[in-house]
């Protein structure tokens, strides 16, 4: 870091025309020294993991099979879960199904098509034995 007063490197913090500033040894003079605080911050970004639902990915199988196991046609399963023919059919071609209609078909076929998983939770601790800038407060409240 520079010094803020005549840009050579800084080392020294003062209370300069009070403005609290990052001088070099030289400019300290011209202020009140401040004795760096010795402040070891941890700072945590981690969010608390949320447990995530999936829907299988051989969904389209798993229903298929069920569906004329159990004798039904298209048509009529799909009144039974008051859809159209055509989702019914999108669903046994492979199309992305959402969790909502796979929890409709769990219901009816009895079958389980979501999953919920915990996904990994990835921490970014910092810590640091330095004086606290501006910047670093702008980015805890920011984060």
């Amino acid at each position: 870091m520079n010094c803020e007063l005549c840009g050579k490197p800084a080392t020294e913090r003062a209370i300069i025309e009070g403005a609290t500033l990052t001088v070099c040894a030289k400019c300290v003079q011209f202020g009140n020294r401040l004795a760096p605080p010795a402040v070891k911050q941890t700072i945590s970004y981690a969010k608390p993991a949320e447990p995530v639902l999936t829907v299988v990915t051989n969904v389209h199988t798993l229903v298929r099979q069920a569906r004329e196991k159990s004798g039904v046609s298209q048509k009529d399963f799909a009144l039974k879960l008051n859809e159209h023919q055509s989702v019914i059919h999108h669903i046994e071609i492979g199309k992305p199904v959402s969790i909502e209609l796979a929890r409709k078909l769990e219901k009816a076929l009895r079958l389980t098509l979501v999953e919920e998983s915990t996904p990994v939770q990835v921490t970014n601790e910092k810590t640091k034995n330095v004086a606290m800038t501006i910047g670093d407060m702008i980015k805890i409240k920011g984060g």
